[in-house]
């Protein structure tokens, strides 16, 4: 039968209709959700709730009753609606049928079990909504405190810079480092320990969480660099850098010093006889975000965007070269500097670093500045040490230059990434 007309030429069903209206929110609830992963059970008991609910309002459109009965049901549950504010729903449908007839009601029963299917689907969909509404709020309390307290770390961090940029560079130095490290290092996996229960359904956590597990990865090379340096220097070492990208200046002097003899220039450095030689087939270059599609050149030497302001009234561009870039072929012990320049013109602006792998030293940002938006030309990121690659078993040997700019909490976009990968002579 056809349901296009009913009582006064409206639809036969707007009474019932208004009992269910309230689905057309939760279905927007669910087209609004964090896009989450699967086995999100919150995002999940959602997705099924919302398919249910469909499925059992299909259904019930497609129970075939008499109009004359429908438009009964329709006064009835009216009456009761009005005589009787606040019923519910299971109330007023035993109402309805209190007052059919034998035959009627076996008409009707098919239409009862449809109806109260879907309004079971409803009431489930309207509880998994409100069980993602709250695990989304606290989610959100979650990662607005996390961030307040990277921010303070972030804060601390930099006084800490400060205090240690005119200390001389030997154990007290590393001990002070190192401290500056462990605090990170807790602060950090105490922030992964509060948001790990949000990471599989909430992708902003997911963002968050990353970015301190590359933080840590570079705490760790800083950790390593710092024991290493402690056992061929017998605690007395040149400077490190603190490892955490968003910051900058830690390396104060500019060069890390010959191990053996604190503050002597990398370029003095004797390289041992027959010492480990390394070779570099060439850099691999790998766009990791251009999301903007900011992007007019990427390839080993450098790479370069464009920027239009937002009024539209204004277009730079920034570039960074790799001026000096990592050698074909080292050898252990060998000075090694490496350098990148940069220019930009506002509204464009430029981010660099260097991140080295099993190489030697700590990870150098793009400078005090830490970015250039001004026309010309200027260094950004000097990395100035000794080659160390020792063993090709426990980490790869690689350098990195990481170019692009930094948009906050150490993402970069655009970004590309240059690594010069070394493998020891003799071995495949």
């Amino acid at each position: 039968m056809s349901r296009s007309t009913g009582l006064n030429g409206i639809g036969t069903r707007p009474l019932l209709l208004m009992f269910v209206i309230f689905c057309g929110t939760f279905s927007s609830a669910v087209e609004a959700a964090d896009d989450a992963a699967t086995g999100c059970v919150v995002w999940d008991n959602l997705v099924q709730a919302r398919k249910t609910a469909d499925a059992t309002a299909k259904a019930w459109h497609h129970v075939v009753i008499p109009p004359e009965l429908e438009q009964k049901i329709e006064r009835l549950l009216l009456e009761a609606m009005l005589n009787n504010p606040g019923m519910n729903m299971k109330t007023a449908y035993e109402s309805v049928r209190n007052q059919l007839d034998a035959k009627e009601q076996l008409q009707i029963a098919p239409w009862f079990v449809a109806r109260e299917a879907r309004d079971a689907a409803d009431a489930a969909l309207k509880n998994a909504s409100d069980e993602y509404t709250r695990a989304s709020n606290e989610k959100d309390k979650a990662l607005n405190e996390a961030q307040k307290a990277f921010e303070a770390e972030q804060a601390w961090l930099q006084s800490e810079k400060a205090a240690i940029q005119s200390m001389p560079r030997d154990g007290a130095y590393l001990d002070r480092v190192s401290r500056i490290t462990q605090r990170l290092k807790s602060a950090y996996e105490k922030m992964k320990v509060d948001l790990d229960k949000h990471k599989g359904c909430f992708s902003d956590v997911r963002s968050f969480l990353d970015d301190k597990d590359e933080r840590l990865k570079r705490i760790a090379i800083l950790d390593a660099e710092i024991a290493r340096r402690r056992g061929l220097a017998g605690d007395n070492s040149g400077s490190t850098d603190t490892g955490d990208s968003n910051q900058a200046g830690t390396n104060t002097d500019g060069q890390a010093g010959n191990p053996a003899n604190p503050g002597a220039n990398p370029a003095d450095a004797t390289i041992q006889p027959n010492a480990a030689t390394w070779s570099c087939a060439g850099p691999t270059v790998k766009v990791i975000r251009d999301t903007e599609k900011l992007l007019t050149s990427s390839d080993a030497s450098g790479a370069s965007w464009r920027v239009t302001s937002q009024d539209g009234q204004r277009v730079g561009d920034a570039k960074i070269s790799i001026t000096s870039p990592p050698k074909a072929k080292l050898t252990v012990g060998q000075a090694v500097s490496l350098t990148m320049t940069a220019t930009a013109q506002p509204p464009a602006w430029a981010n660099g670093m260097w991140t080295p792998g099993d190489f030697g030293g700590g990870q150098v940002f793009d400078g005090d500045g830490l970015y250039i938006d001004t026309p010309g030309g200027r260094m950004i990121a000097t990395w100035h040490r000794q080659f160390i690659g020792h063993d090709p078993k426990m980490a790869p040997c690689f350098m990195r230059a990481t170019i692009g700019r930094n948009i906050g909490n150490a993402v970069f976009d655009p970004e590309v990434q240059i690594t010069w990968t070394y493998t020891l002579d003799g071995q495949k």
